[in-house]
């Protein structure tokens, strides 16, 4: 019990109820987006609703990375030319996430897998810049950086022409988590029980 607190907060509370439920609705929203719906039982009112949640999820995600990480890049960043290609990271992800909200309504098609693809190569991109403008600086760019850039340029390159990342995995991937993440809020419910007694050690 010690070790599970000092992961999960396990203090008792009145309100352990609410994580019951809570996490009891999220476990059943996640099943209901998984996509398996489509093959089982298409005709069912949310077999399709994964699909949509996968692009909302993708468009939150990306506007997390880009407030979360990427504009802190930028105003940190003091090379211009790394600022502009920043710049232009930032502008492509903010009309990505744009066109991940409006493609809800069936206007245009955007691929899972060319976004991802896209947001990776940019960023390796960007930093394989910035390592050679640090190089021809006094400052050296870490070579460990380096290889990651490079690595993500290859990895960005690969799943574009490939296709292997399909929006079915992502889905499946963002529903099994959202299923564990709700899985555990539901267990943390029944340690949050004031009324369960606590086993003494003989």
């Amino acid at each position: 019990m010690a070790k599970i607190s000092k992961l999960i907060n396990t203090q008792k509370t009145k309100y352990f109820w609410l994580y019951i439920v809570v996490g009891a609705i999220l476990m059943i929203v996640s099943i209901m987006l998984m996509p398996f719906w489509k093959d089982i039982a298409p005709d069912l009112f949310f077999a399709s609703y994964g699909e949509d949640f996968i692009k909302i999820v993708v468009a939150g995600v990306l506007v997390l990375y880009m407030f979360g990480y990427l504009l802190k890049k930028l105003i940190k960043t003091s090379i211009m030319a790394v600022k502009v290609l920043s710049i232009v990271e930032f502008t492509v992800l903010s009309l990505i996430a744009l066109g991940c909200i409006i493609s809800q309504f069936a206007v245009f098609y955007l691929d899972i897998s060319i976004i991802l693809a896209l947001a990776v190569w940019m960023r390796g991109l960007v930093e394989v810049v910035r390592a050679y403008l640090y190089n021809n600086a006094s400052e050296k760019y870490p070579v460990s950086k380096l290889v990651i850039a490079i690595v993500l340029i290859t990895l960005g390159g690969y799943v574009f022409a490939s296709n292997v990342i399909t929006a079915e995995i992502v889905l499946w991937v963002a529903t099994i988590f959202a299923f564990i993440i709700a899985l555990i809020i539901f267990v943390l419910g029944f340690y949050k029980n004031p009324n369960t007694k606590k086993t003494k050690k003989k």
